[in-house]
């Protein structure tokens, strides 16, 4: 495979967008209308769903120690899927 100019230009410009504030304020424009109960909820769910069946039925077990709120956050977003 032979790497031309245009290749690198390319590869030079999306290497500075990931490391510019751009792509950081872009990233994080979604949650500007959110609280932080919100947001701690969503990644909660994200978590969740990568983890394994096993992991998942842990994490249940300790469910109780969550608070309410954070529970009914959760599920929403569950729900809202």
């Amino acid at each position: 495979m032979t790497v031309t100019p245009e290749m690198n230009a390319l590869l030079e410009r999306q290497r500075a967008y990931f490391a510019s504030d751009e792509h950081i304020k872009q990233r994080v424009a979604i949650w500007a209308d959110t609280s932080v109960a919100e947001r701690f909820s969503y990644l909660g769910s994200e978590v969740v769903d990568s983890m394994t069946p096993e992991a998942v039925e842990r994490l249940h077990r300790i469910r109780s120690s969550l608070p309410e709120d954070t529970i009914e956050i959760l599920a929403s977003l569950r729900r809202s899927r």
